[in-house]
């Protein structure tokens, strides 16, 4: 007689997060940093993003640049919403304070949309014609411009 377990139903959903410094152009004009190389704010959000991604095992989608510091980033989490929300609520906080201790004007902004798993696993650029090729990627777009349209620093879930 041969036993028969039950198949464990796996989950292709999972959470978009696309986000983005607020000002940052500024931020850089006024502290004098170079945007070729990582400074306090955008190497401090790489690092925070990749420990991220290797312990919850996300999906980078684009954006994350150890070489020039991270400005903008999209990825991808199997994790449920509410999980992935406080990761970057805190986030969200950390480079709040930072930006304050170092007198630099800017904030991060978050567009966050539940979705099936990415058809596309890179974008090639910074395009919304790109973007568009994804229906989840262009919801957590759309979240990220209604958090800026809100004032930025600050977390939008579509």
């Amino acid at each position: 007689m041969v036993e028969c377990y039950p198949i464990k139903k796996i989950s292709y959903y999972g959470t978009f997060v696309f986000l983005d410094l607020d000002r940052f152009r500024n931020c850089i004009e006024k502290k004098g940093w170079s945007e070729f190389k990582p400074n306090s704010i955008s190497g401090f959000l790489t690092e925070e993003l990749e420990k991220y991604v290797r312990k919850y095992r996300g999906l980078v989608i684009w954006g994350l640049n150890k070489r020039r510091g991270t400005e903008e980033a999209i990825l991808f989490f199997h994790q449920k919403s509410k999980i992935i929300y406080e990761l970057f609520e805190n986030i969200r906080r950390k480079i709040k304070r930072l930006a304050e201790k170092l007198d630099a004007p800017t904030s991060l902004s978050i567009g966050m949309v539940r979705g099936a798993a990415p058809l596309i696993k890179q974008i090639k650029s910074h395009n919304k014609k790109e973007f568009k090729k994804d229906p989840n990627i262009l919801m957590a777009y759309r979240a990220l411009k209604k958090a800026k349209k809100n004032g930025g620093n600050c977390i939008v879930q579509l």
